[in-house]
């Protein structure tokens, strides 16, 4: 009944981490950190910065950047104080998270540990019922010995 127990519980926590209950600001920021933490990102980051310098570095071509690239450093410095902030929140709600996960383990810890009290206890129960099964056919035996004896 107690392994039952545990496993619809183990079942409603994973519906519950699925859910989750995020509000609108934690799906994205989960979104923005997936999206930058990705390689994709940042081989797609590398390839416009790239262009960008190559682009208004090159003689004959409109520029609206020219080295030292003031533009590019500022448009890099506005992404970077939001890409902090936004792996911050997503960071913040993982652990969250976690914390979740890890209250809920270490419950599932403490009932497998009534669970297994309780399953020594009840082989012990049945090593000594065993015992006094095995004296009674001992006696059983002895007794139809000393009968057949006399």
């Amino acid at each position: 009944m107690n392994t039952i127990r545990t496993k619809k519980a183990q079942q409603e926590y994973s519906e519950a981490l699925k859910e989750d209950n995020l509000t609108i600001g934690q799906k994205l920021s989960v979104l923005v950190a997936d999206i930058y933490g990705s390689w994709r990102f940042i081989i797609l980051q590398s390839i416009l910065l790239l262009l960008w310098v190559v682009w208004n570095s090159l003689d004959g071509l409109c520029h609206w950047d020219d080295p030292p690239y003031q533009l590019l450093n500022f448009v890099l410095g506005c992404m970077s104080i939001y890409t902090g902030t936004i792996l911050q929140m997503a960071s913040n709600r993982q652990e969250a998270s976690n914390r979740k996960l890890e209250e809920h383990e270490f419950a599932t810890a403490l009932n497998m540990k009534d669970e297994l009290q309780l399953v020594k206890h009840r082989q012990e129960r049945i090593i000594k019922l065993l015992e006094e099964q095995e004296k009674a056919i001992k006696l059983l035996a002895e007794g139809g010995k000393t009968d057949a004896n006399h």
